[in-house]
């Protein structure tokens, strides 16, 4: 996009403007989270932010952001610290290792990477914030020009502290690292991915993510299997069936398990082609909050499933 389209982006659209200032360096140092996330939010929602009385989900998430702010969540958002959190908690539940995704190496920066000691196949993923995966299907195949963009990639997320993009603290602390992981095969290629859900250490709807290497659709689903009528940003829905997993009831059983003692927690599964599951990410505030539903009354539908925990 050259400059004189990216001054006519700016003009019929000012928030983008105000989101990019409150992110810069000498704008962002002097603003609070409480006031920037402020802007953020009405940049998005075209609203103001309630912060007396939240009630949509994204408001709450965000209110959660700034008054709930315990030292176990930036734990919980490290992509290799959680699934160390999340072994141990299946070890006291009794529940089987086999569904942590193992892990094959982690690195502090891509140079340190030995291609040679890695399987053909792998996946690789930046700890400390969200987005920053590549998966390998087979590395032999890598050109070397194509080697060093995956490595341009993920030192320029090196360098970035996530928090400052919408300010969740809980990502202020994570160490920049690079983790090395299992690639996990799913029918078809197409690895199903669950996200279910919990408001106090209960499920109460889920997330189908499907068609990944095409056109990504996003499904909202009931803990029925009905359909809930409503998309999330520019995310599209599907229009097949939604099947349970064979191993749907224990993936619920384990996801309330993780869940509990937590106002919200959306724990995420994988499926793969032996309908074996896996645990991946756990989320504390799903698109940080920052993303708007169609139709926006599902935003305050969703938001009655959250009860907020007392703090001053």
């Amino acid at each position: 996009m050259g400059i004189t389209n990216k001054v006519k982006t700016v003009i019929k659209h000012p928030h983008i403007l105000l989101e990019w200032l409150v992110r810069q360096p000498g704008i962002r140092n002097i603003v609070s989270d409480k006031i920037a996330i402020s802007v953020l939010y009405r940049c998005r929602f075209h609203r103001k932010m309630d912060w007396k009385n939240p009630k949509s989900i994204n408001e709450k998430f965000l209110w959660l952001t700034v008054f709930d702010r315990n030292p176990l969540y930036s734990i919980l958002v490290d992509k290799y610290e959680a699934k160390q959190w999340m072994a141990k908690k299946l070890e006291q539940g009794r529940y089987s290792l086999e569904h942590i995704i193992p892990t094959i190496n982690i690195y502090n920066n891509f140079e340190s990477i030995d291609f040679d000691k890695l399987p053909d196949s792998f996946v690789l993923k930046t700890t400390h914030d969200s987005g920053t995966v590549k998966v390998i299907n087979s590395k032999d195949n890598i050109t070397k020009n194509e080697k060093e963009l995956i490595g341009e990639q993920f030192n320029r997320s090196l360098k970035r502290n996530y928090y400052w993009f919408s300010r969740e603290w809980q990502y202020k602390a994570v160490v920049p690292r690079i983790i090395a992981e299992k690639k996990l095969i799913g029918k078809n290629d197409d690895l199903a991915d669950y996200k279910i859900f919990c408001f106090d250490g209960k499920a109460k709807y889920w997330n189908y993510i499907s068609n990944r290497k095409i056109d990504e659709y996003v499904d909202y689903v009931s803990m029925d299997g009905e359909r809930i009528p409503c998309s999330q940003g520019d995310y599209k829905t599907s229009t097949g069936d939604i099947k349970f997993p064979e191993c749907w009831n224990e993936m619920v059983e384990i996801a309330e398990y993780m869940s509990s003692g937590f106002t919200f927690l959306r724990v995420d599964f994988f499926v793969d082609v032996n309908e074996k599951f896996y645990l991946g990410e756990l989320t504390l505030t799903p698109s940080s909050g920052l993303l708007p539903f169609h139709p926006d009354e599902w935003d305050y539908k969703f938001g009655e499933m959250m009860r907020l925990p007392n703090i001053k």
